[in-house]
């Protein structure tokens, strides 16, 4: 399944966009199980709060407090959530936005959850 931009699984409450980004604040229902699905854009996803259980097609994650989900564009994925749901924010960001900066999408690399002290750590300065 392949889901346009701005289309995600959960309720959406929250969604800015301009010049090639799109952030939702999103929060997702409680021991929901998504379908394996795809993005057309670039996705970040921050984890806020909530058990979350990411998987790839090489590689599944438990996503920490304040981790962050990366998927490049059209990487099928699927997360199984907690009893407790989960909350976030989802950032979805065009090529066009990604190789204005010199980058190309597919040199990303393949999906992944990045566990690092320094982006928590960021992520907790930014919420407070």
């Amino acid at each position: 399944m392949r889901l346009p931009p701005g289309q995600l699984f959960g309720t959406t409450d929250r969604q800015l966009e301009g010049e090639g980004v799109r952030l939702s604040v999103i929060g997702y229902a409680p021991s929901q199980e998504q379908p394996w699905h795809a993005h057309e854009r670039v996705t970040f996803f921050a984890h806020f709060a909530g058990d979350q259980v990411d998987e790839g097609r090489h590689a599944e994650w438990t996503v920490p407090a304040l981790g962050l989900i990366f998927h490049p564009a059209a990487a099928v994925h699927r997360s199984r959530l907690g009893p407790g749901g989960a909350r976030g924010v989802n950032l979805e960001l065009t090529d066009e936005l990604v190789e204005r900066h010199g980058v190309r999408s597919r040199d990303l690399g393949e999906d992944r959850v990045s566990q690092s002290e320094g982006l928590r750590a960021g992520g907790m300065r930014v919420a407070r």
